[in-house]
This record gives C-alpha cells, sequence and structure tokens, in this order.
C-alpha cells in the first residue's frame, strides 16, 4: 500500500500489485488483492498466485469460482481478473512477469497449451505431505556433516576408489535416491536451492543481530542481488517469525514490539503514568529516533494521542 498524510487523516491508495514496469519486468509479493475489488483490471502480463490463507471468489475472464488455502491462480498475458469477494485473512503469494519476458519464454509452445491454461485457470492442490524417505534423509545429513566450509564447493567421491564423480553417474545416484525416497519430482538443483537458502538466512540473520536491523538496500549490497529479490528474502525470514518489519527496517524477533501492538502498548503506559516523552517511547517500543518521531506524529494526527507542549497523553474519553 502507498501512505499519503494531511494535516488530520491518513489516507491509503491502493495500487495493482501485480503490475510489472519495464524497470522491474519479473515482481514477486505478498498481497490480499483489494485492488480487484473495485477495479476488473486486463493483465498486460501474467502472473501465478497461490493461496496461503482465507478465501474468495474470483472472476477470470469469464471463469469464476472459489479460491481457498492451497489454491493456484494462473493469469495468461490479457485475462480479466476481478475480485468478486474475500474474507479478511484472505493472502496469496505471487510472482508476476512482463509480457516481453512471457514472450521469450513461450514462442516455442503450441497454442494449445495456452489454451488448456486458460481453460483451466484456477487451480485446487492435493492436501498431502510427501514423505522424504531415510535412505535420501541419511545421505542429505552425511552431506551436511562433512562440509568443512558450507560457502566452498563439495566434491562428490565414489566411495570405492575415492575419485571424484563424473557428472552423469552423480547424477544417476541422486535421482536414484530421491526416487526411492518418493521425491522423483526434486532434482539437484532443487537441493542446492535449498540448501542455499538456508546459509542465506543465516548470514542475512547474523547481519541482522550484529547492525541491529536490516533494510532491502543492505541485502542488495550483502547478497549482490535486485531490488524485488532482496524484498523477498526479506519477506521469508518475515513470515518465518525471524524478522518483524517497521517502516523500512526490519529487526530480529524480539528486539522490537510489533508494529500492531504499537498502540497498545503506548496506551498502556499512559494509564499507568498519565503522561509520556517521545523518548519514553523510543526506548519502550526499541524503534530509531524518526522511527519513533514518525508514528508519535502519525497518532497524534488521527486523533489517538494529545500532544502538549512535549508530552503525550491520551484522550480525555480514554483516560
Amino acid at each position: 500500500m502507498r501512505y499519503f498524510c494531511s494535516k488530520n487523516e491518513l489516507y491509503m491508495a491502493e495500487y495493482n500489485p501485480i503490475m510489472t514496469t519495464p524497470e522491474e519486468q519479473f515482481v514477486v509479493g505478498d498481497t490480499d488483492l483489494r485492488y480487484f475489488e473495485e477495479h476488473s483490471c486486463r493483465t498486460e502480463g501474467g502472473a501465478i498466485l497461490f493461496c496461503r490463507r482465507g478465501s474468495a471468489t474470483v472472476t477470470v475472464d469469464q471463469l469464476r469460482d472459489r479460491v481457498t488455502r492451497d489454491t493456484l491462480l494462473l493469469l495468461l498475458p490479457g485475462s480479466i481478473l476481478h475480485l468478486n469477494e474475500r474474507t479478511d485473512d484472505f493472502r496469496v503469494r505471487f510472482c508476476a512477469f512482463s509480457l516481453e519476458l512471457f514472450s521469450e519464454a513461450a514462442y516455442r509452445l503450441d497454442p494449445s497449451f495456452f489454451h488448456i491454461l486458460h481453460e483451466h485457470a484456477i487451480i485446487r492442490l492435493p492436501d498431502r505431505t510427501v514423505s522424504m524417505g531415510s535412505r535420501l534423509r541419511r545421505l542429505l545429513l552425511d552431506a551436511w556433516d562433512r562440509r568443512k566450509d558450507p560457502t566452498e564447493p563439495r566434491v562428490f567421491t565414489a566411495p570405492t576408489t575415492g575419485r571424484p564423480m563424473d557428472l552423469s553417474r552423480l547424477t544417476t545416484v541422486t535421482r536414484t535416491a530421491l526416487i526411492r525416497g518418493g521425491l522423483e519430482h526434486v532434482n539437484l538443483r532443487n537441493l542446492h536451492t535449498w540448501v542455499r537458502q538456508g546459509d542465506r538466512a543465516q548470514l542475512l540473520m547474523a547481519q541482522a543481530e550484529e547492525q541491529g536491523w536490516l533494510t532491502r538496500e543492505a541485502v542488495m549490497e550483502r547478497l549482490g542481488v535486485s531490488k524485488s529479490t532482496a524484498r523477498q528474502y526479506l519477506l521469508e525470514l518475515r513470515e518465518a517469525g525471524r524478522l518483524v518489519r517497521v517502516g523500512t527496517r526490519y529487526y530480529p524477533a524480539g528486539a522490537v514490539a510489533d508494529p500492531d501492538d504499537h498502540l497498545d502498548i503506548i496506551r498502556a503506559y499512559l494509564q499507568e503514568h498519565g503522561t509520556g516523552r517521545r523518548q519514553d517511547f523510543i526506548r519502550l517500543l526499541g524503534l530509531e529516533p524518526e522511527q519513533g518521531t514518525l508514528l508519535l506524529r502519525r497518532l497524534t494526527d488521527r486523533g489517538e494521542l494529545v500532544l502538549t507542549g512535549r508530552h503525550y497523553t491520551l484522550p480525555e474519553q480514554e483516560k
């Protein structure tokens, strides 16, 4: 959401969350799709959306259906999307891509393929958990325990000769273990990605603990990634409960109060002490000075607090 402040009110302007730009042709994020409640929108590019929680009724072109948890929504370029209604907790994860990217990836595919996708734009995934299997788990744990430096590439050797395995042999061994473990759709690249995700999260959390907070720009510089990728990494850590977002900064969980609780914490303090100064609330909430100033100004403009000189109090009706 985008926010605009006036003297007495805080306005919230909605925008199309799955819209791409020439600068950002691939966008990943999390949204409740409320923009499409008031706007039936034709998508210029395409998008893949996955419902994480809640439910909604959506219309894609002429197809109207119910979207619930673990439902996949496919939007081809030119699709018309409308949100008929939704629950308060409705959230989807999405990746949106421009028409240019779609054209580059799809020009070799048969038109009938896209016709099928258009006819089945809403897909419900089965609710099941795939077991890893004891053999694959043992192989992965052994490989993990033998790592000397997680950032250094590892050479797999044959157990009999001790020589490095060639790529075809390593692929065969890995695929056999995955199939026997019930993960026939997983490959070596998936395993590498999962390991790197753990290493990346550990690296970012270490920097957050040392510095006290993270920003999207800091992640971009530390990992050498794009703005949208840095935002996605921070979002993953936030959803895992390891980071708390306050403004543009992300703090280690427990270092600062949750933004949803700021007003309740301030009210409880004022009900006990009667009055408070800016530094009291900055210390209480664990915020940076400029963030505390903006928060108090916003609450004052909304009438939640009363500022007299340098002291804040509750409105008369809440005392």
